[in-house]
């Protein structure tokens, strides 16, 4: 009743406003909304019954016209559609009715000046059940659409789950590429320093290598190693070794003489006795001591080379003088400039170490040719040419294993930033989801008011038809008053 106050509230009209009212109606627990026109809530077939409620009874059409307009709308309606009453439903309607037939009739009466009202119109409460019967048929409908926009709702949370779920394993994918990644650069900086030891040692083991190769090569050359035709080698240096033997034993004492008195050439005279010392074979230590001897009995000297047997010297002895030898300053040309002797037993000593390396070479179970032969050298080059061969294997697999984690990383990079993409797209459809979800959320709510609502809107409608059409606008509230005075004293009563 006190909505039905509210609602026939008019503002801007007079009394006697003679305007046709058409309205909708939208009841929840926070407002009231009236429209003006043919929307909101109210069926079609009430907007055209709503055309003859007018403010005045006595302006725009007489009750006759009213409820004969009234009544051909609602047998029309009836014959379409089966109304059920639910018992609640019904016994409102009664008690309204009930109450509003005890109070309209007499202020109907005093608007028409003491005029009787119709008589078959306001006991008359079909008009209710028919407008409880349009409200009921938006039911379904309004069911529908609820059960619609749940279904949409949880096919919208589904989605929101099923899309968070993706974007959370691709991140986790996402963490796992970065720690690939970060392997991939700890591992490249590891094969990196490999990849530059190996070449180090490569490169020191190549060194070695070849200079190994050159001196076994030198030393062959040089006669440090058989060549080719060692027999003929030997028998050169055998008649070198002859003629410098005859050559000192020609010298003679005044020749001798001038060696030991000789002065200059210190380092020459030195290395000269020296490498006497060690050809003659009086001591394989060429001390101060073993000069001083030799050169107390210079004047057997020529005895001494011709009795020392060139068939016997040792193979340190050869290595000892080899450094003499090779020494480009130890030549007859230079030690001639001291005096005769010194050239003459430079040249001695020269040809004695040819020639004893000579034999050395010859004899087949000799040291020199098992250890400083030519095959012995390149089987030492090629032993030393494998290992630096296994060490730049070893530098191109650690070069080939750098390619492939460079390769590795730049594919992880590829594929994270396809799951970074991926995330964006999910995170864009998360946040389109959430603003659905919330739309279905508010559309199940407000059509959850409507189904609360659609019987108190077909209570209003059918009063307002039924009761306070004809009634003048200025009485209304008095009937609503009345109305109110009588269900409140029926309550006490039944109370």
């Amino acid at each position: 009743v006190e909505l039905l106050m509210q609602l026939f509230k008019r503002e801007g009209e007079g009394e006697k406003g003679g305007q046709n009212l058409r309205f909708g109606v939208l009841i929840d627990s926070d407002a009231l909304e009236v429209s003006r026109g043919p929307g909101g809530l109210l069926p079609q077939g009430l907007l055209g019954l709503a055309r003859f409620c007018t403010v005045d009874a006595y302006e725009g059409c007489s009750d006759v016209a009213l409820r004969r307009g009234i009544d051909g709308a609602g047998s029309r309606e009836a014959q379409s559609t089966d109304f059920a009453w639910e018992p609640g439903h019904a016994d409102a309607v009664f008690r309204l009715h009930r109450s509003m037939e005890q109070v309209c009739p007499a202020l109907l009466g005093d608007a028409t000046h003491g005029g009787a009202a119709a008589p078959d119109f306001f006991p008359w409460p079909g008009l209710g059940a028919r407008c409880a019967r349009w409200f009921a048929e938006a039911s379904p409908r309004r069911e529908r659409e609820v059960e619609l926009a749940r279904d949409k709702m949880e096919v919208a949370t589904q989605k929101y789950e099923s899309v968070k779920g993706h974007a959370e394993t691709l991140d986790r994918g996402r963490q796992l590429l970065v720690a690939r990644i970060q392997q991939s650069k700890e591992t490249q900086l590891k094969w990196r320093d490999d990849t530059l030891h190996y070449g180090s040692v490569a490169a020191r083991a190549r060194r070695m290598a070849e200079d190994d190769e050159i001196e076994g090569v030198t030393a062959v050359l040089y006669g440090d190693a058989p060549g080719s035709d060692i027999v003929q080698e030997y028998r050169e240096s055998l008649r070198h070794y002859e003629s410098a033997c005859q050559a000192v034993t020609s010298l003679q004492e005044v020749h001798l003489t001038q060696l030991e008195m000789a002065e200059g050439h210190r380092d020459l005279q030195r290395m000269l006795w020296e490498a006497l010392v060690l050809a003659i074979g009086e001591t394989s230590d060429y001390s101060d001591a073993a000069i001083d001897r030799l050169r107390g009995e210079i004047s057997l000297l020529p005895e001494a080379v011709a009795g020392v047997d060139i068939n016997k010297v040792h193979i340190s002895t050869l290595t000892r003088l080899r450094a003499y030898v090779s020494n480009p300053v130890f030549i007859p040309e230079k030690l001639f400039a001291v005096n005769r002797a010194a050239g003459t037993l430079c040249r001695w000593v020269r040809c004695f170490e040819r020639c004893a390396r000579a034999i050395e070479w010859l004899s087949p179970d000799s040291v020199s040719n098992k250890k400083q032969s030519l095959d012995r050298v390149r089987a030492t080059s090629k032993a030393q040419l494998f290992a630096l061969a296994q060490i730049e294997q070893g530098v191109e697999g650690a070069k080939q294993r750098h390619a492939e984690a460079l390769s590795q990383e730049k594919e992880a990079r590829t594929e994270m930033q396809g799951l970074e993409n991926q995330i964006r797209e999910c995170r864009r459809v998360l946040g389109s989801l959430v603003s659905e979800f919330s739309t279905w959320r508010a559309s199940v709510a407000r059509y959850g008011r409507v189904l609360r609502t659609q019987h108190g809107d077909s209570l209003l409608c059918s009063a307002y038809l039924c009761y306070l059409a004809a009634v003048p606008y200025r009485h209304r509230h008095k009937a609503l008053a009345a109305a109110t005075a009588a269900i409140q004293g029926e309550e006490g009563m039944q109370g």
